[in-house]
């Protein structure tokens, strides 16, 4: 997929229900409202420093949601991305 113009296609990350110490995440901690994603594909007029790869913080309900071969994804518009780690 190639996004157009100022969107971006993003891989959603799983939220784990237990950390690698072996904590187990509770319902509140896993409806956070920002999600963590992975950069895939970038539309043309994409500015800001984003690249595919980057991994970022994108709202709840940002975007429009996509399901392909088992994998959660998103198309939403840069100025969607709320933070880049």
């Amino acid at each position: 997929m190639k996004p157009y113009n100022e969107y971006i296609l993003v891989e959603l990350q799983e939220v784990e229900e237990k950390t690698t110490g072996g904590i187990i995440v509770t319902g509140a901690s896993k409806d956070s409202m920002i999600l963590e994603a992975t950069i895939e594909a970038l539309g043309p007029n994409v500015s800001g420093g984003l690249k595919v790869g980057l991994k970022v913080g994108i709202g709840k309900y940002a975007g429009v949601r996509l399901e392909t071969t088992n994998k959660k994804k998103a198309l939403i518009k840069s100025d969607e991305v709320l933070v880049t780690y």
